[in-house]
């Protein structure tokens, strides 16, 4: 994801045009640059076609040439081939092919000898990036690029050489020195500088001062001119920076002023040498005495001398790399004796300081004597046995020492090494060399007089040469009769006895005492945890080692330890005989079907081929090692034979849906941009995009020459996808062709790709599916089967009803990506949701099973009485179809889940084929897993890991340890990983029935976020680090047997502030002082890490601390101000308000880090730190305020007296003490058994008032509907209806005619009732709508356009926007034209008065307006902050208006339709009138007044001691129905929502409710609360 990965490769960097250039070998090459081709990785002897330099060319630049088209025109000039330039992916070189070498073989470039950041095509010489003298080259790589220089392995920054083309520097250079002086020679004036990056990855640049120049660049150079190189990426802030400061050459040293004598290498004095000096490079030179073995000979140290310096100069001697070895102390300084102990050359320097200026001369000092061997293979009789093993390698190894025999920790032969030890067991009696030329000197050790010492006796005379002496050796080995015999190689030159080599092999005979064999035996597992492949050869090795004592030894050994060495021999044969039975029995499994399967007959072979699967996973990693080649080709030929088959019966199963309920792994899928779709008529055809990418593991090569190994690509070509849909008259496809414009790194250019979108047409319900063309070929995976349902226009005008018919949306695991699983042999996986409404039917689409006019074969659920439903999901695409009455229609919505049905192999990884217990490792193979998210080309790249969720002790996840991966042969033969089977991973801290749960797969990588597949994808830029999970993964069950010996320690504690205890609500920081971040941050590179635990905490399952560096890809994250070691210690999180209290566990504590070491720079690697380390918590959680809530609630009781008072005013008080947010926590059962006893209380307080009001509710109801049919009116018409409707009382069916002819009367042709007044239509519109009529088809005309328009709504004033939002909102109706209910609420806001009501015209509140605002106002209160401030104002104001005697008056007048007002707003509210302080003034309340207008047989004054008025009856008659329906806790006045709206047909009216609702002042609270319950659940619906 890296740019850089991706322009490493050539494949990814073509797409260019190929144009003719002509191809010189002129010696000028201006205007050229120079292009190689070679391949020194893969030699001719190991099956390269070719080896070496194929092209060594100059190609002459043209105005247009680019990289890529300079190497086309190199290749062709010579007459070469290559395949794929001309598609974008070059895959061949004159014969060599990608991945002919290894997997990672191929084809990579530089330029200038760097790996670019960009593709080869953006290399231009139009842009100033391809200039003449630049070097391509194209090189083999056998391992993506770690052996031509560019490994991926390393952010090393550092250069690896630097060439100069004159002079030399100082010191000498090395990777690790930064700062270079360099003497410039008098007649040089311009330099060449050739820096070699450590990693190609990064690029050189050159500078003096701001210039740059090129590798071949001639720079100007003069004293003090420095040149600086700067080493990283492109854009690197903090590249690796090196200086080259030149001078010229010193005058303070010479020939005559400095003198050198040796020191041997034992300390003595040696002798003068003669020093060459050469004044040009301020250089001297010498020559040491030849290199000899014998210290009183070997020049190890020196002593320089230096004279005649002027005053106050210092100087220090340094080493090569420019340490100082010593400071010259009067003139002189010494190195130690052991300074340069080796033969060759060895460089120093001499830094002399004077007059503020440093002079630096360079030492070389030559040793002659090359000495080495050129091999040095020894062997033992009987040969050396490989299973005996001795410091973690076999028998016979070479461990190089040091001349006092102390291990290096090398092993192997080395250059400048002559010490070496060999372990050998007493198996081997002799020592020597099977031939003598396996260990053979190279030329000057060859010369010298040879012989070979044992234990400093002469084992082979002395010869003239060596040959002789290892001929006589190879017959003549040594015995090893001792437990330790030193060997020695001693080679002397004739012409100086001084000179002496010696080699010394000490060959360790390991005998192993009794004492040792006991200590070896003790220290074994009992033998019931003993295992076959870790414990097998070391057991037996110990037998071999007791058989081989004499009898005295054998008797120093107890019985016990002898017992026990016999039975874990015991115990090793049969676990060998278990591993090769269970080796065997799985080949006669496989031999019953090999080579038999085809696709005729692979239904007869399923079975056997699918046993076979399973017992495979059940053998144990030791046993199906024995399938790899290495180990064993005759079973690997029965491995190959079982793929065979598997992938025939695989393969065919699924071509003809009998993979179908069966654990299948599928190779192919699509990723889609939705799997359902509910769809709205009336929008454009291209409103509805739809996108289907499609997963192809057998990509071929002819469609996609470049990307034929991608199974995922940001496109899909023309002609590669059919779609099947089942009723095309309600929606269809439609098909676009259009181009994919690659802006990827290596962008592969434009490519035709198709665009579809979904049209609906009418509304229905269908289903449809998607699979490849003929042109395609085979899909081999699940067909994707969608539903999509186009809405009704009832539908449509219903807001958010995919999201409100259900909580399906907002459950977890619903996504697209979801899949989830259940276990081979049981129905289906359980998937609960609700559905809102009532009469609702849930039906779900059996998968690709149709009836035969194409309609779906459904199986149907019922939702029980809360509306909660569980439904089975099955194998493959399960379309879920609900039907409710909902907000007054029958409506229907779509979703959908995939299934899938996945197998379960349980193994014992820790004791193969033993019982689980406490302390083994449970393994747990997932036969039929899905993949949630593929990978696909600039979108996608997960790793995924299998997850599984423990309360285990000190565990919280377990995760995959291992994987099986499938195979099939691609369209060239050639076998491709398609899919694998996961291994769960579970060690078992716990006895008993484990269950891991909640299943997922959590994918890390780098790319989009999930969503992104129809997106364009990387553009060139850093592609972010994503994380992410999705399923839901049938649960895993152990039977665990408790293991007595088992015992797990956690090493860091946790800790708890306040000692654990906690208030519900309240935060909690738990602590891990001594978790040792420190020491992991200095160990890695950390990017982004958590700290997780888990609980048994409801709401708080999770908790956390995290720390993100940022940057790059992780900026998305931010960047954490404090370091890991203080992010990574600590977890403050919130226990949650609603928690009971209780003792709770905090456990399973770990670190999950992503860290970028020990591999590329800047790709992400993922661990898990300190798993079951960290020790588990208990904490205590205090009663917290909800709790105490809902305690002082039950504390109430059933049975409310007037002696409840107090219990309800201290439940109350404590509920209304409670935050908004807090209230909506509160148990709602609970809160409604709080308003029922408050009512109960309040009209056993208010008995005679209660018992007049039902009186007062009932004659009046009587009243009315013994007036008759209600007209079209103000009066006598709407009101009236309104108040019979939701009463629960019935309407004369004749007032629905009567609308009918007053409508097609008075319409306009706006549908407007009156020329001025909006509140015509709105008050039909109330009434109809609580008789459950269409307002959109009165008499074919639709009342709600005349609601149309903002300038309409307010000729009438206040009244006019009040009630077309009412109107509008009494059964959430859409709005038209220019009205939005943001503009209705904003002119009522902005009407509000300074003291907070509103009135028709003055500065004063009016009761009447302000109560009929806040009646509007009222279904946002909740949702609407401003709207809730003024509502909030405007209940102050009501309250200051409200007169002693609990009435309130309007215009100077108290009357009854002001105290009806008022009730109708605060029972909008949910205030209740009779309880709220506020509305309570001397005892009386607004239900007091409105009760003092009541008339005697039913009726209402306008004002006292008038008469019965009929605007004053209607008005409180629908407010005693507005208050009697907020104590029944049913919905408010206005709200009728609970009418269902018959668009047709009866001219019954039907309302929400039925019934004369004075009940309910004879039930008890009880029963209250559980009305309270049940029409607070249909309101909720």
């Amino acid at each position: 994801m890296k740019k850089r990965i991706i322009s490493l490769l050539l494949a990814l960097i073509m797409a260019l045009s190929l144009l003719p250039v002509s191809v010189l070998a002129a010696d000028d090459h201006t205007g050229q640059v120079h292009v190689t081709v070679e391949n020194t990785t893969w030699a001719k002897a190991d099956g390269a076609p070719w080896e070496g330099t194929l092209v060594d060319e100059w190609v002459t630049l043209k105005a247009d040439s680019t990289m890529m088209s300079c190497i086309v025109d190199a290749l062709t000039a010579r007459g070469y081939s290559q395949t794929g330039a001309d598609t974008g992916y070059i895959s061949e070189i004159n014969g060599i092919k990608e991945k002919d070498a290894s997997k990672d073989s191929g084809w990579m470039g530089t330029l200038n000898d760097w790996f670019t950041s960009e593709g080869f095509a953006n290399y231009t010489v139009a842009n100033g990036k391809l200039k003449s003298g630049d070097e391509i080259a194209v090189q083999h790589t056998c391992n993506l690029g770690a052996d031509i220089g560019g490994s991926f392995d390393t952010s090393d920054k550092s250069l690896k050489a630097i060439a100069l083309s004159a002079g030399e520097l100082t010191p000498a250079f090395s990777s690790d020195n930064h700062a270079y002086t360099m003497i410039l020679p008098e007649s040089v004036t311009a330099l060449t500088v050739t820096p070699t990056a450590s990693n190609k990855q990064n690029r050189v640049r050159i500078y003096v001062g701001s210039t740059e120049y090129g590798r071949k660049d001639a720079i100007p150079v003069q004293v003090g001119t420095v040149i600086t190189l700067k080493v990283g990426n492109d854009g690197d802030a903090a590249p690796e920076t090196y200086t080259i400061a030149l001078q010229a050459a010193g005058t303070l040293l010479s020939g005559d002023n400095v003198a050198l004598t040796t020191v041997k290498q034992n300390g003595d004095a040696g002798t003068k040498v003669a020093l060459t000096f050469d004044k040009e490079t301020a250089a001297f030179t010498g020559k040491l005495a030849n290199y000899t073995h014998l210290k009183q000979y070997n020049d190890g140290g020196f002593t320089v001398t230096l004279s005649d310096l002027p005053a106050g100069a210092t100087a220090q001697l340094k080493s090569s790399d420019g340490k100082v070895l010593a400071d010259f102390e009067n003139g002189v300084a010494s190195t130690p004796a052991n300074q340069f102990t080796g033969s060759g050359s060895a460089y120093f320097y001499i830094a002399v300081t004077a007059q503020g200026r440093t002079e630096n001369y360079k030492l070389t000092l030559t040793k002659p004597g090359d000495y080495y061997w050129g091999r040095f293979i020894f062997s033992g009789t009987p040969d050396f046995d490989k299973e005996n093993v001795f410091y973690g390698y076999p028998e016979g190894t070479l461990f190089q020492t040091d001349e006092n025999g102390n291990p290096t920790g090398e092993t192997g032969y080395a250059k400048g090494c002559w010490n070496y030890t060999v372990y050998v067991s007493p198996a081997v009696g002799s020592f020597g060399v099977s031939y003598f030329m396996n260990v053979m000197g190279n030329s000057g050790l060859k010369t010298l007089k040879s012989k070979i010492l044992v234990d400093g006796e002469v084992h082979i005379a002395e010869r003239k040469a060596l040959v002789p002496v290892m001929q006589a050796f190879a017959k003549k080995p040594v015995p090893l009769k001792k437990d330790k015999t030193v060997i020695e190689f001693v080679g002397t030159s004739s012409k100086d006895e001084k000179i002496e080599i010696h080699t010394t092999v000490t060959v360790i005979v390991v005998k192993t005492t009794p004492a040792e064999l006991t200590d070896f035996i003790s220290a074994l597992p009992s033998t019931d945890n003993l295992t076959y492949a870790d414990h097998y050869k070391i057991v037996m090795s110990y037998q071999r080692a007791y058989n081989r004592f004499t009898d005295e030894e054998k008797a120093q050994l107890s019985a016990e330890t002898v017992k026990k060495l016999q039975d874990s021999v015991a115990r090793m044969e049969e676990l060998k005989k278990r591993h090769e039975d269970g080796i065997q029995n799985w080949i006669d499994l496989v031999n019953t079907f090999a080579g038999k399967v085809t696709a005729e007959n692979y239904a007869q072979y399923y079975d056997a081929v699918q046993k076979a699967q399973v017992k495979y996973l059940e053998l144990s990693d030791a046993q199906r090692a024995e399938f790899s080649y290495i180990n064993s080709a005759e079973n690997a030929a029965v491995m190959t034979a079982y793929k065979a088959a598997y992938r025939t019966v695989n393969e065919q199963s699924i071509l003809d849906g009998s993979s179908i309920g069966k654990p299948t792994e599928y190779y192919d899928d699509f990723m889609m941009g939705a799997n359902h779709y509910n769809l709205d008529l009336g929008h454009e055809d291209t409103y509805y995009p739809a996108v289907f990418r499609e997963i192809w593991t057998n990509r071929p090569t002819s469609l996609y020459p470049a990307y034929a190994g991608e199974k995922g690509l940001p496109y899909t070509l023309p002609g590669i996808l059919k779609f099947d849909i089942k009723d095309d008259s309600i929606f269809e496809i439609k098909e676009v062709e259009g181009v994919y414009e690659d802006g990827g790194l290596s962008s592969f250019g434009n490519t035709p790709a198709m665009k579809y979108y979904l049209v609906p047409k009418k509304a229905g319900t269908t289903t449809f599916t998607v699979t490849f063309t003929d042109k395609a070929g085979n899909f081999y995976g699940q067909i994707p089967e969608i539903p999509v349902h186009v809405n009704s226009p009832e539908e449509t005008a219903i807001q958010d009803l995919n999201k409100n018919l259900t909580n399906f949306t907002s459950l977890s695991n619903t996504s697209k990506y979801d899949n989830w699983t259940y276990n081979y042999g049981t129905q289906g996986a359980p998937f609960t949701f609700k559905v809102s409404g009532t009469n609702a039917k849930v039906s779900v689409y059996n998968y690709l099973q149709y009836n035969a006019d194409g309609t779906p074969v459904k199986t149907d659920y019922t939702p029980d009485e809360s509306g909660n439903v569980t439904i089975l999901l099955k194998d493959g695409y399960n379309g879920i179809e609900v039907t409710a009455d909902y907000q007054g229609h029958t409506v229907t919505q779509v979703y959908s889940l995939k299934g899938k049905v996945t197998r379960y192999v349980q193994e014992n990884i820790s004791r193969p084929g033993e019982a689980l217990r406490t302390g083994d490792t449970a393994g747990i193979w997932i036969i039929g897993r899905p993949t949630n998210i593929h990978k696909i080309l600039r979108i996608y790249n997960p790793a995924t890991t299998t997850v599984f969720y423990t309360d285990m002790p000190l565990q919280s996840v377990v995760n995959t340890d291992n994987q099986h991966d499938i195979y099939r042969t691609d369209e060239n033969g050639a076998e491709k990983q398609v899919s694998y089977q996961p291994r769960v991973a579970a060690y078992l801290t716990e006895s008993g029935t484990i269950t891991l749960t909640k299943g997922s797969s959590d994918s890390r990588g780098y790319g989009s976020k999930p969503g992104s597949e129809g997106d364009q994808g990387n553009t060139g830029g850093i592609a972010d680090s994503t994380r992410y999970g999705f399923g839901m993964l049938a649960d895993i069950t152990l039977q665990v047997e408790n293991n007595p010996n088992f015992k797990l320690e956690p090493k860091y504690e946790t800790v708890a502030e306040n000692g654990g205890q906690v208030k519900a609500g309240d935060k909690l920081t738990i602590s891990i002082p001594t978790l040792p971040i420190e020491q992991l941050a200095q160990d890695y590179k950390l990017q982004y890490c958590l700290l997780n635990y888990s609980t048994n905490i409801p709401g708080a399952e999770y908790i956390f601390s995290k720390w993100s560096k940022g940057g790059d890809s992780w900026e998305g994250e931010g960047t954490t101000p404090v370091g890991p070691e203080v992010a990574l210690k600590s977890i403050t999180f919130t226990v949650p308000k609603t928690t009971p209290a209780g003792t709770y566990r905090i456990y399973g504590g770990y670190l999950d880090v992503t860290h970028r070491s020990g591999g590329y720079e800047w790709l992400d690697k993922y661990a898990k730190f300190y798993r079951m380390e960290i020790s588990d918590l208990t904490i205590t959680v205090l009663k917290g305020d909800i709790e105490t809530v809902e305690d002082l609630i039950d504390a109430i009781g059933a049975n409310v007296t007037l002696d409840s008072e107090a219990a309800i005013t201290a439940a109350k008080s404590a509920y209304d003490a409670l935050s908004d947010e807090d209230k909506a926590l509160v148990d709602a059962d609970k809160v409604d058994a709080l308003n029922a006893a408050i009512i109960k209380l309040n009209r056993l307080k208010h008995a005679d008032l209660m018992a007049n009001l039902d009186t007062i509710y009932k004659t009046t109801g009587d009243f009315i509907q013994g007036l008759g049919t209600p007209t079209v009116n103000s009066t006598g018409g709407e009101w009236m209806v309104i108040g019979l409707a939701r009463s629960g009382r019935t309407v004369p069916a004749g007032y629905y005619d009567n609308v009918v002819e007053y409508v097609k009367a008075k319409a306009d042709a706006n549908e407007r009732l009156h020329r001025a007044k909006v509140t015509d239509n709105a008050r039909v519109i109330l009434a109809l709508t609580a008789i459950g009529k269409d307002v959109t088809n009165v008499g074919g005309h639709n009342l709600l356009k005349g609601l149309d328009n903002m300038a309409y709504v307010q000729k009438q004033g206040i009244n006019g926007p009040i009630f077309t939002l009412i109107a509008l909102d009494s059964h959430n109706y859409p709005t038209m034209g220019d009205v939005t209910r943001e503009k209705l609420i904003q002119v009522i806001l902005d009407a509000q008065l300074p003291d907070g009501g509103w009135n028709l015209s003055g500065e004063n509140a009016d009761p009447d307006m302000t109560a009929m605002a806040i009646q509007a106002l009222a279904p946002y209160y909740k949702t609407n902050e401003t709207v809730k401030a003024a509502v909030d104002k405007a209940l102050e104001a009501l309250s200051a208006l409200q007169r002693n005697d609990g009435g309130f008056g309007s215009w100077g007048t108290v009357n009854s339709e002001s105290c009806a007002q008022v009730i109708v707003a605060l029972t909008a509210l949910g205030i209740d009138p009779t309880a709220d302080s506020r509305f309570n003034k001397n005892d009386l309340t607004v239900l007091d007044a409105l009760a003092s207008f009541y008339v005697t047989g039913g009726g209402f004054r306008h004002t006292a001691g008038g008469d019965r008025d009929g605007m004053a009856t209607e008005q409180g008659y629908y407010a005693l129905a507005a208050y009697y329906r907020f104590a029944n806790a049913q919905t408010r006045l206005y709200d009728m929502s609970d009418v269902t709206i018959q668009t047709g047909g009866s001219n019954t009216p039907a309302t929400g409710d039925t019934g004369v609702l004075v009940w309910i002042i004879a039930l008890p609270t009880a029963a209250l609360a559980a009305a309270f319950v049940l029409k607070r659940k249909e309101r909720e619906a």
